[in-house]
């Protein structure tokens, strides 16, 4: 996807504007933003972070109620966070000097002022905002839109192309790399990867790679994150013919997928779509199932915003521009895409192309499902 650093600009406008109808909502003056996926979208897709394993990032976004903005940050990564993160995007730098961590005490101090002020990172003295956040992050701008699209390409063909090249004996952990190696060439970071050979497809819903060897089939799931942006996808390859009853829990866990994607749309209350996939499952002879492993819901800067559950308030509603990824599961099998909703229904941005499909009719619709990869 060609950089456009105009659309990010104007991306951060809208962003800001948010921020300052939140804090003239809750009475507060400054808003600190510290951890990865709120960085990433109040910026426009900046990145702040060095370590993998942190949600925390190296930089803070502080923005004030009067339309201030500004970067704190120290000498180490000042010179790349305002070259090639915020390069042009208005900015102030706020710096200090690493070996001198009172010194961003003193900086936000005086950022902060007298006022209320909220953080995502406990800075003291401060309300917790990510309790704000969500309602902010769903709502995708167009630009959003267009990133999340080329993403969901991305990770629909880059897992279909490891999925291809699988062989009997490959362990998971090679699996696992062969995929982060071709998530990585395209600028797109995995932020889960799990990888189940055979027996372990059927044990565990969080498979984690390790040395086992693929004799029968496999299953990959891979949450791939850039511009801060995170999509999800899962797809299933098998060695030799299908067990029929693989078969059919397969045919059930398409069913209820195909149930959450015909009902994710805008307006709708989201735990009444949750109640229809509940329903999907009972039709389908597995009606405990849906209790074993959570069902998924929006995402967008985090693999989910939060897991849509029997407890979910009604108050959370599909709005059209929002992003979802379901990933219902049977023992053994799981269907997972992620898509976006427009004013027509979803749009599923993860397919990989040439993948064998399931065609599911839900409410006179034909909806598309992957299926298993069935090779010799």
């Amino acid at each position: 996807m060609k950089y456009d650093r105009a659309a990010q600009l104007d991306e951060v406008a809208v962003k800001r504007a948010r921020l300052v109808r939140l804090m003239k909502e809750h009475g507060l003056e400054t808003v600190i933003l510290s951890k990865r996926h709120n960085f990433s979208w109040a910026s426009g897709g900046a990145d702040n972070h060095v370590r993998h394993a942190s949600d925390l990032g190296v930089a803070s976004l502080v923005f004030r109620r009067d339309g201030r903005k500004a970067v704190l940050t120290s000498t180490i990564e000042s010179p790349r966070i305002m070259t090639e993160e915020l390069a042009g995007l208005g900015f102030d730098l706020k710096e200090v000097r690493w070996y001198a961590p009172s010194e961003r005490t003193a900086v936000l101090r005086d950022l902060i002022g007298r006022g209320k002020a909220a953080s995502d990172d406990g800075t003291p003295g401060t309300v917790d905002v990510e309790q704000y956040m969500p309602a902010l992050r769903m709502n995708l701008t167009g630009h959003e839109l267009a990133k999340f699209r080329w993403l969901g390409h991305a990770a629909g063909e880059g897992i279909a192309e490891v999925c291809r090249k699988l062989k009997k004996g490959m362990t998971e952990e090679q699996i696992a790399g062969d995929l982060f190696a071709v998530m990585q060439k395209q600028g797109a970071i995995p932020t889960v990867l799990l990888v189940a050979a055979d027996e372990r497809i059927m044990k565990y819903r969080h498979p984690i790679p390790t040395a086992a060897r693929v004799r029968e089939g496999v299953m990959m799931v891979l949450c791939a994150r850039r511009w801060g942006l995170v999509c999800s996808v899962t797809r299933l390859v098998r060695f030799g013919t299908m067990p029929p009853e693989l078969g059919r829990k397969h045919a059930a866990v398409t069913h209820v997928d195909a149930v959450f994607i015909n009902e994710t749309r805008p307006g709708a209350v989201l735990a009444d779509v949750f109640d229809r996939a509940k329903e999907a499952y009972a039709l389908r002879g597995y009606g405990e199932e849906w209790k074993l492993h959570h069902q998924g819901g929006p995402t967008g800067y985090i693999e989910r915003e939060f897991t849509v559950n029997p407890e979910t308030p009604r108050i959370w509603k599909v709005g059209k521009g929002m992003a979802f990824a379901w990933n219902p599961s049977i023992a053994g099998t799981k269907s997972e895409d992620t898509v976006l909703v427009g004013a027509g229904g979803c749009e599923i941005i993860t397919a990989s192309p040439g993948w064998p499909l399931v065609r599911v009719i839900v409410g006179g619709k034909a909806i598309p499902r992957a299926d298993w990869l069935v090779k010799k």
